[in-house]
């Protein structure tokens, strides 16, 4: 009555990787997606409604940028959610976290920034980000 009320992600899991399946490569879903095994490279989502659910053997090495995110593997790279995210006692993450939400338990371990999206924030996806950095750098335009 007096909290506002959550937003809920898609419960629906369209596509699973298993627990001994290892994929080098970026990946770009819609819906639901649930990782069991490792992914070398990059996950994102322009689905509005897509969710990325992390298990404890789930291991990715690379940039996230999902609009809900529930994780108890293992992330190393930069993780944006626009909406929602919740790291489980197991999760890991070695990487900055922008967050608009964000519910932690426990046990996480984490080794970076947690850095809030307010409603004005213009979403952009980390490796964008990052590559307009760099960019300032070359040019000598600093932030």
């Amino acid at each position: 009555m007096w909290f506002k009320k959550k937003t809920q992600p898609n419960a629906r899991m369209d596509t699973l990787i298993g627990q001994h399946t290892i994929i080098h490569g970026d990946v770009h879903f819609s819906g639901g997606l649930h990782v069991y095994g490792q992914i070398k490279g990059n996950l994102s989502s322009d689905d509005e409604k897509a969710v990325l659910s992390l298990g404890k053997s789930a291991c990715v090495d690379g940039n996230i940028t999902v609009p809900f995110i529930m994780t108890n593997g293992t992330i190393t790279g930069d993780v944006r959610s626009e909406q929602h995210i919740v790291l489980h006692e197991n999760a890991k993450v070695n990487g900055n976290v922008y967050y608009k939400l964000i519910e932690t338990d426990v046990g996480v371990t984490m080794n970076g920034q947690l850095i809030h999206l307010d409603e004005n924030s213009q979403v952009v996806s980390v490796d964008e980000e990052i590559e307009a950095e760099q960019n300032n750098l070359m040019t000598g335009e600093y932030r």
